[in-house]
């Protein structure tokens, strides 16, 4: 079993992302392969099978050829909470996270806090709306339903919604660090300067949080532990055939940047569980959302020549000058350019430049 490849199903949007790709290389490039949504026939009964994804139609669409076909399900990075089916779980302890935010908001006085980017549909989503509601009760909190900011209807809506109100608030948590890049952008627009007027924390760690300005402060789930762990459980569950389920929670950390000043944490966990309601919806299906994703992407695979390309694209540098400049061939800064565009779903200079903005 040492040598054995382990089958996995990865959801198509969920694949480009930073935090897929640090899930898959803690389980290994060379440990896994990808048996595509119609796999499963393929695998023997009782055979142990990685669904890493986000979405609920996709994770619950799975698990439940997972159970047609006999075959034992470990979800990688997503809570699910099941009690019809055994389903083992490798997941950061989303919760704790939460409450540890709305803990250190609370320690600084910067309240109310609003809570910006949950979708209905996400169990991840609600297990911090659950954690958010019970942190503001346990801590003496005012809290309103209205406190809370979904994105069913796009991210610019859910954030247009939010600066209506904006001066309720002094902080917000979002569900993650694409929603708090938006924010921020949509904030800087709209004279609310972050973090003297309203400090901000995101969830992921993305690479793109380091670049925005002011840089955010970030839950920083342990994602190469996560694949890990998830590889452990494989072949923990393929050596036990009795053993129906196993759950990991791996360890986090909160990272403080700009967008929330310098002050320390305050460790307080809780941890918390919810129900996946199926549902089609996803943030990676929402326009300005996903192109936030995709920079982020970019943004982890570049080197220094990528950056300065980057840069000169903003500052309207021709494209003769930078390849002067960086000593590149036509053909070589040609290469780099097709798969920045092809990365970032930009069809012209001017629409990649608009979102080069967000960072530079």
């Amino acid at each position: 079993m040492k040598n054995e490849k382990i089958p996995a199903v990865i959801e198509k949007s969920f694949k480009n992302t930073v935090w897929c790709k640090e899930i898959l290389e803690g389980i290994g490039k060379h440990n896994f392969f990808d048996i595509g949504e119609n796999g499963f026939c393929n695998l023997e009964e009782n055979s142990v099978i990685l669904i890493i994804g986000s979405s609920n139609y996709f994770l619950n669409s799975n698990i439940n050829e997972c159970m047609r076909h006999n075959l034992k399900a470990v979800v990688v990075g997503t809570d699910f909470n099941d009690s019809a089916h055994n389903i083992s779980c490798v997941v950061v302890d989303r919760a704790s996270a939460t409450f540890r935010a709305v803990k250190y908001f609370s320690l600084l006085e910067k309240l109310p806090i609003a809570l910006f980017g949950i979708s209905r549909y996400s169990s991840s989503d609600l297990s911090k709306k659950e954690a958010f509601k019970k942190a503001s009760a346990a801590l003496s909190l005012d809290f309103s339903e209205d406190d809370i900011y979904y994105f069913d209807e796009g991210s610019v809506k859910c954030t247009m919604t939010f600066l209506k109100n904006a001066k309720k608030y002094k902080s917000v948590i979002c569900s993650n660090d694409y929603f708090a890049t938006a924010l921020v952008y949509y904030a800087a627009h709209a004279g609310i300067a972050v973090p003297d007027d309203l400090i901000i924390m995101g969830y992921g760690n993305s690479p793109i949080g380091e670049k925005v300005r002011p840089s955010l402060s970030t839950v920083a789930p342990k994602y190469r532990q996560m694949g890990i762990q998830a590889a452990k459980i494989y072949s923990y569950l393929m050596a036990n055939k009795d053993v129906n389920s196993v759950n990991v929670f791996v360890d986090y950390d909160i990272i403080i940047r700009e967008s929330t000043g310098k002050a320390e944490i305050i460790k307080k966990s809780s941890q918390l569980m919810d129900n996946f309601l199926p549902c089609h919806s996803s943030m990676f299906n929402d326009d300005f959302i996903s192109k936030i994703t995709a920079l982020d992407a970019v943004i982890y695979n570049a080197d220094e020549t990528t950056m300065k390309i980057l840069r000169g694209i903003v500052n309207d540098i021709s494209y003769a000058k930078l390849a002067e400049t960086l000593f590149l061939s036509d053909t070589a800064l040609r290469y780099r350019l097709n798969k920045i565009f092809s990365m970032t779903y930009c069809s012209s200079r001017k629409e990649l430049k608009e979102l080069l903005q967000i960072i530079f």
